[in-house]
Formats: C-alpha cells, structure tokens, sequence
C-alpha cells in the first residue's frame, strides 16, 4: 500500500492544511489572519476605505490580504498593505467595523494584541478594536463563521474572535488548471476516483460510516444500482468498476466534461416519482435483529430528485469551488451560479444520495484523484481481477448470445455496431471499447 492517507488528508484549502498558524506575529513580517476559529476565511480589504471582509486566499487578493504586522514602542500594532504601490492601513471605522484604505483619517488604527498560549495546543490570539473599557471590544467576525462576513467587536475568547496568523509565504495560492486526463486504454493514472474533499461524517450510533476504507476519511463516488452514493473503497473491492471514473472528454471553453465509470455508467438527474422525506442526517436504524437497515429518508431536507447512473453518454459541466486547489463543482448546468450542482444530501455521509445545490457548498467539494495515488500495481491488478469484467475488442471476438443493457433490455443479437459502454452477453459483463 502507498503511504497515501498523509497526503489525501492534507488535500484540502490551504487554510486548513500544511498551515503554521500562531497566535501573535513578529514585528515586520506579512501575515495571512483569519478571524474566528473555524478558519473561514483571511482578512481581506475590498475597495480603499471599505469594510474588511472574510475571503478565500487568491491570487488575485494577494496585494489585499498580506498584512505587514508592525508592534510600535508603545506595544501597539499597525496591520499595512502595499495596494498597487499605496499603504492601505487597517483601521475601525465610525460603524465599528474594521476597515482598509490610504486614508484612516483619525480612526483608531494602533491595536493591542493579546496572546493566549498558555494552551500551546490551543493557541489564539486577539486584537482589541475599541477603545475604553468595555468587554466587547475584541475584533469577531460578525454574524457567523462564514465567508464574506465583516469584522465587528465582541468578548475576547469567544470562537468567533479568535485570531491566528500565518506568515504569507507558507500559504498556498488555491488553484484551478482542470488538467484532467482523458481516458487512455493502459494508462491506470487516467483512471480516477472522484472524491468528497469534505471529511465525511462519523456519527457510528446512526450506521455505517465507511471510514474504515483506503481512502481513511475522504468518500468517494460511486453507484449503488442505478443511484449515485458517496462510498468507501475497501480491499478486493468487488464494487471497483462502479467507483474508478473516465473522463471521456472535456472542453475547456464552455466547461463540458463527460463522464462514465467501468460499469460503462453515465451520470443524469432524474424527478423521483415519490419524492424522500427528509429531516434526518441519520439513514439507517437497526432492526429486532441488530441490523442496520435504511430508514426510508433522504438524509437530509425533502429529496424531489436525484443524481442517477444511465447507459446514455450525458455532458456534465464543471467548475471550480472555493474549497481548495482543484476541488471542483459538478452538475448539468451552464449556469455556475444556479443550483443544479451534485451534492452529497444532508452532509457527506457513507451511502448519502446525491441532490442539487450550489457550487461552492462542502458537499459538492470534488477533486479527480488518480487511482495511482491511492493504490498500488499489485491492488490494481487485485482490484479489476475481482469485478469480473472481460475487455474485448468488436474486432476481435463476436458474442453470440443477445446483448442486454445492465437494466435488462435487449438491445442487439452481437456486439458490432454498438455504442462504447458495458453490457450482458450470455450473463457475462462485456465492455465494449
């Protein structure tokens, strides 16, 4: 086995991985901050004088989130940006919010920072925004751990004003170059697994979690029948072909990407004809006899409609998330901003079904991993040996029982003439390349 699991764990927003946060900053160097303890997010200025606010680090915010960290001779802090050659100075604006621009005017911009490491493995730190004494006076990022929040004061040791800082040249720019291989016949590292680059839920009291797998605490994509779940890969796996992914073909000008995986299964959405009901997280429910059984719900809220396998080639579209370098949103719209994106339902949990939502959300955080990098030669060779698939040439052999889709239908007496995909011949699985 590949010393893989190191380096699937720390595939996630550079934020959250290879960081060095600490909770005060040397005098003179340039930090990334993040507000609140979930790490959201960095302090981020927008236009000259305007409101900070919590973005992902980009290559085009650079200039406005490394902060020159400056402790004065009288142990106050000035936070400073080198904005197309002009200092941008952090300062709290008469709304109480912090803010950024050439101009702070005569805004309180000198700030005490307070260092809280006496828990080394709990380390934060804390700017006091407001003069005079009130306890609310701490920087927060106001109305929630989320993204695009602004900075207001609330108590010092609440979650949401705990600052950490990280030295700019250790984070990593996010990015996004959709090099994706297409398949090629032999070639194992155009072979993927798509995988949920949010950790996946570990409730054990509610049923199976799949953590146990090779991919540790990632899922990934598969199809169980007919219907799209987020699952584990475990040795031997006799499920493989339904869980390793070709990129048939991908056009970087308009986002299309077409998929199929080696059960020769394409992806659509389809209405259910009775929709889920939902309002639990929780999918299984055990029996008189100790079993875990499905429950009958979604997983999450009501599900009217879900992602679906088909024997028909279908164009997906794909764009970039803000959840990490190459992690990407997958869904059949052109529309990046609608909510037609594949979603793990509820949460990314073991056998969750996969709904629609927006691009961006955690359940729809996808990267295209090769199998390579989770499997050695040997577990691949294993792993096709146990999915009983025959390759074969039209060319090369003629079948002469009928040919029937995975769903039963008969579609032709031989193999000639027929679509790429995978079929029955004589109750053998039969790719056709």
């Amino acid at each position: 086995m590949k010393k893989i699991f190191t380096l699937l764990s720390l595939c996630m927003v550079a934020m959250t991985t290879f960081a060095q946060w600490v909770s005060a900053p040397e005098s003179g160097k340039k930090y990334y901050i993040s507000v609140g303890s979930n790490k959201v997010g960095y302090v981020t200025a927008n236009g000259d004088g305007e409101k900070l606010t919590s973005k992902v680090a980009s290559q085009g915010d650079i200039e406005k989130q490394a902060w020159t960290c400056t402790k004065g001779a009288d142990d106050k802090w000035t936070f400073t940006l080198t904005v197309e050659g002009q200092t941008w100075t952090m300062f709290t604006n008469a709304d109480k919010r912090l803010a950024a621009g050439t101009d702070p005017g005569e805004n309180l911009k000198a700030y005490t920072v307070l260092n809280h490491d006496d828990d080394p493995t709990a380390a934060y730190g804390a700017i006091k925004m407001l003069d005079g004494e009130d306890a609310n006076s701490y920087v927060n990022i106001y109305g929630g751990q989320y993204l695009g929040r602004e900075y207001g004061p609330w108590a010092d040791g609440d979650n949401g004003s705990k600052v950490y800082f990280m030295e700019a040249s250790e984070v990593e720019i996010p990015h996004w170059n959709y090099d994706f291989t297409t398949f090629e016949k032999g070639n194992n590292d155009s072979r993927y697994f798509i995988q949920f680059n949010t950790v996946a839920s570990n409730f054990p009291q509610n049923g199976p979690t799949g953590l146990n797998g090779l991919t540790g605490e990632k899922l990934i994509l598969s199809v169980d029948n007919d219907t799209l779940i987020a699952d584990s890969l475990v040795e031997g796996d006799v499920n493989f072909r339904y869980k390793v992914w070709h990129v048939t073909s991908f056009d970087a000008g308009t986002n299309e990407i077409v998929l199929v995986n080696e059960a020769g299964q394409y992806i659509t959405y389809k209405e259910f004809d009775t929709e889920l009901a939902g309002g639990s997280n929780a999918l299984y429910v055990k029996n008189e006899a100790g079993e875990w059984v499905r429950n009958g719900k979604s997983g999450g809220g009501v599900m009217k409609g879900g992602f679906m396998a088909t024997t028909e080639p279908k164009t997906l579209y794909i764009f970039d998330s803000n959840k990490g370098s190459e992690v990407y949103s997958i869904g059949d719209s052109s529309d990046r901003t609608s909510r037609n994106f594949l979603n793990a339902w509820g949460n990314v949990g073991w056998h969750h079904f996969m709904g629609k939502w927006e691009v961006n959300d955690p359940n729809n955080a996808l990267k295209f991993i090769p199998i390579t990098e989770i499997l050695s030669d040997e577990q691949i060779k294993e792993m096709d040996k146990a999915t009983g698939i025959s390759n074969v040439k039209v060319q090369e052999k003629q079948a002469d029982g009928y040919v029937y889709t995975l769903d039963g239908r008969l579609v032709a007496k031989s193999l000639n003439g027929l679509a790429k995909g995978l079929y029955i011949v004589n109750g053998k699985k039969v790719v056709v390349k």
